[in-house]
């Protein structure tokens, strides 16, 4: 079985796992394409394959799937779509702008809205995710392949201690957002026939950050080689190996 893993930045850590899982998963193979912050959303499909014009973003399919500047749907057994803005922390930028009462915290904000603007302004960042727009393209070339959907993890918990204020205010924010996402999240596995893989309660400290112990020491996705200490945003190969584990069950016996 030859799975397909596209992702941003946070393709890594799975990357980071892919070597020591592969040892003992003799019939799998899986082949890796990611570009950087939301610039997978610019993919195109055209045929049977996804492109981009953008030559920043056909450097980093090239450098990440070791030579491969397109992905042709017809290649693979399966899809795994990982980060491409899809979880909950990836709609909170929602609250530098909007806010409402309940959810006024320590961090400067632009300015009070109603409960359904706030519920309106997720929503739209959830659709605007590159993993709905990837799913998308796919479906509508091959209806019955498996596609999993790995969200962003939350960041870990010392985050909250950076320059940035926002993340002080990641919880109440977190905690607001996650009924309007997950009603977009819902629709989202509905629409695309996706297999949402949730972040593993046993990597959470609280109920909206990671351990801290799971980004320590992930490595950043220019050259997948260089490991970065104080991070907070990225998890390592240890997550990646859970995440892995949660992911096979979805392509099958022959995973």
């Amino acid at each position: 079985m030859r799975l397909c893993f596209i992702g941003n930045s946070h393709i890594v850590m799975v990357k980071s796992a892919w070597d020591e899982f592969a040892k003992s998963h003799a019939d799998l193979e899986g082949e890796f394409f990611a570009a950087s912050g939301s610039k997978m959303n610019g993919l195109e499909l055209r045929g049977r394959s996804l492109v981009s014009d953008n030559p920043s973003v056909v450097d980093q399919l090239k450098a990440t799937s070791g030579g491969r500047t397109s992905i042709d749907v017809d290649r693979y057994d399966g899809f795994v779509l990982v980060g491409l803005n899809l979880g909950l922390v990836n709609v909170l930028r929602v609250g530098q702008d909007h806010r409402t009462v309940a959810t006024v915290g320590k961090a400067p904000f632009g300015h009070l809205c109603s409960d359904g603007a706030f519920d309106l302004a997720v929503k739209r960042q959830f659709d605007a995710a590159s993993s709905r727009r990837i799913a998308e393209m796919i479906r509508s070339v091959d209806q019955k392949v498996p596609i999993a959907a790995v969200p962003t993890p939350h960041a870990s918990r010392g985050i909250t201690g950076r320059s940035n204020q926002f993340w002080a205010d990641a919880e109440l924010l977190s905690a607001r957002a996650e009924q309007p996402w997950r009603e977009q999240l819902e629709d989202f596995i509905r629409a695309c026939g996706v297999a949402f893989v949730e972040q593993r309660e046993e990597t959470l400290d609280g109920r909206y950050f990671t351990e801290r112990r799971f980004s320590v020491g992930s490595v950043r996705l220019r050259g997948m080689t260089e490991r970065v200490e104080e991070e907070f945003r990225h998890m390592n190969a240890d997550y990646g190996a859970l995440v892995l584990q949660d992911v096979m069950p979805h392509f099958g016996s022959a995973a």
